[in-house]
């Protein structure tokens, strides 16, 4: 079992995704902004981070790049999600995986398997 943060601001699709990682038994925070997800990566030292790119305030390239950097988190993974398209020259190496919404469940159940 893998403690996964989830941040997106849509309530709806970081609940659909929590409960794809709770039925393969991980343990799931939540969050809605990428604040919010970093003190929680901070205080749980989660193995797996799933986080939308676009959201109010700080953005999900933003939170990637304060994760990989920061030394309490050395290790952790980064999966991100978006409708639009990726910046894969701002993020090159900070992000290991990404999905494209809309997303089927089964694409996240793999995402989880390979990236755990």
């Amino acid at each position: 079992m893998a403690k996964i943060v989830v941040v997106d601001d849509e309530l709806e699709i970081a609940e659909l995704v929590a409960e794809i990682a709770k039925d393969q038994n991980h343990q799931v925070f939540m969050a809605c902004n990428a604040e919010q997800a970093f003190k929680l990566c901070l205080n749980e030292k989660p193995q797996l981070v799933i986080s939308d790119i676009m959201m109010p305030g700080l953005d999900g390239y933003t939170l990637c790049r304060q994760l990989k950097t920061e030394p309490q988190l050395k290790g952790i993974k980064v999966i991100l999600m978006t409708a639009g398209s990726f910046k894969q020259d701002i993020i090159k190496g900070f992000y290991d995986n990404f999905i494209k919404k809309p997303f089927d469940v089964e694409d996240i159940e793999k995402l989880l398997q390979a990236s755990l």
